[in-house]
């Protein structure tokens, strides 16, 4: 069996694009026991907050983290 792989990632006011863009590309890899990790620094985001949703839903390997503030 292989070893699990996290892949931990922040987001705060990055483009929707970018963050969809490395998730999905994280996901995509040939090694599959992974987790990835996200760390939504800002909850206020909906565009962030909805596309981590959505991801979440559809896979999950993704582990979902929402500061209530921003946190630096």
């Amino acid at each position: 069996m292989n070893k699990k792989i996290s892949v931990v990632m922040s987001t705060y006011n990055e483009p929707v694009e970018w963050v969809e863009k490395s998730i999905r590309s994280i996901l995509n890899q040939t090694y599959d026991n992974i987790e990835v990790i996200v760390i939504c620094d800002n909850p206020d985001n909906k565009g962030i907050v909805d596309l981590l949703n959505l991801i979440k839903e559809g896979d999950n390997r993704v582990v979902l983290h929402f500061n209530e503030r921003n946190k630096g």
